[in-house]
């Protein structure tokens, strides 16, 4: 379906009763624009697919995605998309690259990206990313480090990060606990991640050195 035509579809559908199209496409310029009423509607119904063809178009009007609606769009990706398709949103969030000069400039943006990347298996993405985000917070962490610890041949290096998140300043939540600990299989990865914890701990003075 041609970007314009997609566009009055999704808009006629949208369209509270007794609301024409053309009143829509015609509304006040402190409203919304027409695309993005369009585009949010698809991030957050669907069909993925029509959302990803707006994509362009956005780009080419200079419009900015809600935080909100690229969030939804990623999870849409997430349960019908493939690998390829959450590239695409990359780049398109992003700007093309990586994580310079963010389109939209979200942390929420930023994790979803990451877990979509460790969803569909693809670890050195979602690490690239990760390690590339100026600002990070718990999900953030969270998220990788579970992602490492369930993938096979892994879990020494989510240990590593775990330990490099506590030598960082963020205090783990449940959830991060949960995976490390399921990193934790062997008796030698969980000597290990205490002698780390221990070593990090004394060099911050959190206990003693005795």
């Amino acid at each position: 379906m041609a970007a314009a035509s997609l566009l009055c579809h999704v808009i006629a559908r949208s369209a509270p009763a007794g609301r024409s199209r053309r009143c829509l496409l015609h509304s006040d310029p402190h409203t919304a624009h027409p695309l993005l009423v369009a585009f949010s509607r698809l991030c957050a119904h669907g069909p993925l697919r029509d959302a990803l063809a707006l994509l362009p178009d956005l780009a080419a009007a200079g419009l900015t995605a809600d935080p909100v609606a690229v969030s939804r769009l990623i999870k849409l990706c997430v349960r019908h998309g493939t690998p390829s398709d959450g590239r695409l949103i990359h780049r398109h969030v992003f700007g093309g690259g990586d994580v310079a000069a963010p389109s939209c400039s979200s942390l929420f943006v930023s994790n979803s990206l990451v877990s979509l990347y460790a969803k569909f298996g693809l670890l050195d993405d979602a690490l690239r990313l990760f390690d590339g985000m100026p600002h990070k917070n718990v999900v953030s962490w969270t998220t990788v480090v579970a992602a490492l610890a369930n993938a096979r041949g892994r879990k020494e290096d989510a240990l590593r990060l775990f330990v490099a998140m506590l030598r960082d300043g963020v205090a783990p939540n449940m959830y991060t606990f949960s995976s490390i600990l399921g990193a934790c299989s062997t008796p030698r990865v969980l000597a290990a991640m205490h002698g780390s914890i221990v070593k990090d701990s004394r060099r911050a003075g959190m206990v003693s050195g005795r």
